[in-house]
């Protein structure tokens, strides 16, 4: 406070508790939400103007959207149905439309067999249910966590793939379970967003999508 900034920027929930002080002392606080492509376009051209950038803001957004098109347009218009389980050491939950997974598999075409259920308020999972996942029976599982990298299968194994079900689904059965990275789908990738939506292009249709070094 003693720098007397201009303006703040914080993310929300890591740092709404500055809020209240930043008031009191007059200094302008904003909190930017990058949870998904729409947000983070949001951010850039919120970041772009305050810097006097705005041209600069702007094609890096059509450059990210084009980068983003050339991507879906390689792919084959299937219209599959996914689901998007998240694994701790203690439980899994279901991710619902909005996060980072379930908006770059939309982009992509894909629809989400949750689609039709809402997070509570405030949150974006829901409870899992094995009874509702085999009701659904999706054609591609998406598994995200935040387990050390390598170590990532541990957990799902006593929750998820040890359930007497897990086999029978068609995911499973067709080999469509794919582990996205942390690094894309947790942690928000900001303006390296296509790179999330090219990489989960490129485990569904590898011989669509050429693989880029990273």
């Amino acid at each position: 406070l003693r720098e007397e900034p201009d303006l703040v920027i914080g993310l929300p929930g890591l740092h709404s508790r500055l809020q209240q002080p930043l008031q009191e002392n007059r200094i302008p606080f904003l909190l930017l939400s990058l949870s998904n492509f729409e947000q983070i376009k949001r951010a850039v051209t919120i970041l772009a103007d305050v810097s006097g950038r705005r041209a600069e803001g702007q094609a890096l957004i059509a450059g990210m959207e084009r980068d983003m098109a050339e991507t879906a347009a390689a792919l084959p218009k299937e219209a599959a149905r996914f689901v998007v389980i998240h694994g701790t050491a203690q439980s899994v939950t279901i991710e619902c439309d909005g996060t980072l997974a379930c908006d770059a598999a939309a982009y992509l075409g894909l629809k989400n067999a949750f689609g039709d259920l809402q997070a509570p308020e405030g949150g974006s999972h829901l409870p899992f249910s094995m009874e509702q996942l085999v009701e659904k029976d999706p054609d591609i599982l998406f598994l995200t966590t935040m387990v050390t990298p390598g170590k990532e299968e541990d957990a799902f194994k006593d929750h998820l793939m040890a359930h007497p079900a897990w086999a029978a689904l068609k995911a499973v059965r067709e080999g469509r379970v794919y582990f996205l990275p942390q690094k894309y789908f947790l942690m928000s990738p900001g303006v390296e967003y296509p790179k999330a939506v090219r990489f989960m292009a490129e485990q569904l249709y590898p011989d669509r999508v050429r693989k880029e070094e990273r």
